[in-house]
């Protein structure tokens, strides 16, 4: 009986660290907006007096945000450090080898992200952060888009159609289309592989490549 209250407090102390960093994402995430956010402000094109109003004002953001992640990591940290090694003095001799208090530590950081949670998305929390980190930043789309056609020609004419829009309703087969043309003929055209970098393709294709999976009929 003994033995599993010395364990106890290694344990919640592991349980306690993970809950805490799981609770962190929510600020983490916010934190990488604002910075992203600032750089998409450096990098526009804005006139110098309102290009610096801008940039003192998601500094502030930034700079706040920081320091909530710093102050709740470092509450997070201090917790977990009493909670191991000191809490468990105030009950009784703390004779538990460390050996077996890191184990049980480490068992402890585990289960929280064990426990089974309802899936809401097809994406991942981090892929949704990485959707808004491109998608919600003009000024970075279009740098993007500036490194993507830097160095290639335009063989197209002026009078030449450069665009065949495929519009319709869901499910009216305009994904099936939309294939069937780029598949054949000079056509060419974005799909899910190439989200969320829209504006350059080509760089992304670098860093992703999906697997291939097999068509099949939806409802």
């Amino acid at each position: 009986m003994w033995t599993v209250l010395f364990i106890a407090f290694p344990a919640f102390s592991g349980i306690l660290l993970s809950i805490g960093v799981l609770r962190m994402k929510r600020p983490f995430f916010t934190l990488a907006l604002h910075s992203v956010a600032l750089l998409d402000v450096l990098i526009s094109e804005q006139d110098d007096d309102e290009k610096f109003e801008a940039v003192n004002a998601q500094t502030s953001k930034t700079v706040k945000s920081l320091l909530l992640n710093l102050t709740l990591l470092s509450a997070l940290i201090a917790l977990t450090f009493y909670t191991y090694y000191y809490l468990p003095g105030h009950f009784w001799a703390d004779v538990l080898p460390e050996q077996q208090k890191l184990f049980a530590f480490g068992i402890g950081t585990l289960l929280p992200f064990l426990y089974p949670k309802k899936k809401q998305s097809a994406y991942s929390p981090m892929a949704q952060l990485f959707h808004r980190l491109i998608l919600n930043h003009y000024h970075l789309g279009k740098a993007l888009l500036k490194r993507q056609i830097k160095g290639i020609e335009h063989p197209v004419q002026a009078d030449q159609t450069t665009a065949v829009l495929i519009t319709g309703l869901a499910r009216a087969g305009t994904t099936a289309l939309t294939r069937a043309l780029t598949d054949r003929g000079p056509f060419a055209s974005l799909d899910y592989s190439n989200m969320p970098v829209l504006l350059a393709p080509r760089l992304w294709s670098k860093f992703y490549k999906p697997k291939k999976k097999e068509d099949k009929e939806r409802a």
